[in-house]
């Protein structure tokens, strides 16, 4: 079952991905911040292959998928992973941002600060996902991220 679900992911995934609002161009005003990786529980083929899909994995210097690092989230090990590939160290300095409750785990356990794009309402809402930042879309994040490039 596991392998006809998965290629039928792989046949039909890419017509049907739409990125968030806003998410563009807050990958965009984030790459003039600092360097930028991604982190998914997405089989890492799939995301690599979304991201060069959408024009997006020149954005990226590490692209970290589910089955990639030795554990997925909300473990920290593919957090880890990326920020080993791009030379920066787990801090609170690094942001992760993430939609879920999951996302915001896997950013405290790899020492990063956790950041909610979006509400949350699928994990019951903001305060159960316990974000240190929230965004309510990309629009917002690109506008906070737009005023720190002019800093």
């Amino acid at each position: 079952a596991r392998d006809i679900f998965y290629a039928e992911v792989k046949a039909r995934h890419l017509a049907v991905v739409a990125p968030m609002p806003g998410a563009a161009a807050a990958l965009t005003a984030a790459g003039h911040v600092a360097p930028q990786g991604g982190v998914s529980n997405k089989q890492g083929p799939l995301l690599r292959a979304e991201a060069a899909h959408l024009g997006w994995a020149g954005h990226f210097g590490a692209l970290v998928g589910a089955g990639d690092a030795a554990r997925d989230k909300p473990d920290a090990a593919p957090i880890l992973m990326a920020l080993g590939m791009l030379g920066v160290p787990a801090s609170d300095a690094v942001w992760y941002v993430g939609d879920t409750a999951l996302d915001m785990q896997a950013a405290r356990a790899a020492g990063c600060r956790a950041v909610l794009l979006g509400d949350a309402s699928h994990d019951g809402g903001v305060a159960a996902a316990g974000p240190d930042m929230v965004f309510a879309d990309g629009h917002a994040l690109h506008a906070h991220l737009l005023s720190l490039a002019n800093r």
